[in-house]
């Protein structure tokens, strides 16, 4: 994994929190993923699996967060979100992660209570490898551009300074995103995201939220 991190806001969380919160480093890694799986009735092998997100960023619902002072200033803020929603945490940069592998992404800055939902920049996503549809190996070379936002990622996880957390994992499902993917086994030819309706597909796949998950480390 490469990453190239922006400076953390940990001081400011630190100063704009209020005395009674406290600010505790979580360390995040991008659980890996097998490269044998199903997407449906469909059998996956993938050679390669990679994506980039940037500018992970927590959040609490809206009860909790009116209790909270802004923890970030608007500038940092992405346009579109619920102004009743408020930052919790943080871990800025961007990170170029192999999904085979897995990755660190270091330490998030996050106030101590409830966490409860996830957002963050999906940069690009790329999935390689075979396909076997209707009994005949089918190769794919899914690469794309997205630049897109991730929203709404169930956490539910809740910091507690006296017992902070030994970390989160960040999970994407490839065979969800996969298994999206109009594979035909009538016609097992490969997919290609010049087919506008494939890419549309693969982008929305991978966006979704049901394809992520954010769980305590193992």
């Amino acid at each position: 994994m490469r990453s190239f991190a922006a400076a953390p806001l940990a001081a400011c969380l630190v100063a704009c929190g209020p005395a009674a919160r406290t600010v505790v480093d979580v360390p995040l890694a991008v659980a890996p993923v097998s490269a044998e799986g199903a997407a449906g009735s469909v059998g996956i092998v993938l050679d390669a699996a990679s994506l980039t997100l940037a500018d992970l960023t927590f959040r609490a619902e809206a009860q909790t967060a009116r209790a909270l002072p802004r923890v970030i200033p608007t500038a940092f803020a992405h346009p579109g979100h619920d102004p009743a929603s408020g930052v919790v945490g943080e871990r800025l940069g961007t990170f170029v992660v192999d999904l085979l592998a897995g990755a660190d992404l270091g330490a998030a800055a996050v106030f101590s209570g409830p966490v409860d939902t996830l957002e963050a920049e999906l940069v690009d996503a790329a999935l390689r490898g075979t396909a076997t549809v209707g009994g005949t190996d089918v190769p794919f070379d899914l690469s794309v551009r997205i630049d897109r936002p991730l929203t709404g990622i169930a956490v539910g996880l809740r910091v507690d300074p006296d017992a902070p957390p030994e970390g989160w994992s960040v999970a994407v499902d490839p065979y969800a995103v996969l298994a999206a993917l109009p594979w035909d086994p009538a016609t097992p030819t490969p997919l290609t995201l010049a087919d506008d309706a494939v890419r549309f597909t693969f982008v929305d796949a991978i966006r979704a939220r049901g394809a992520w998950r954010v769980e305590e480390s193992r």
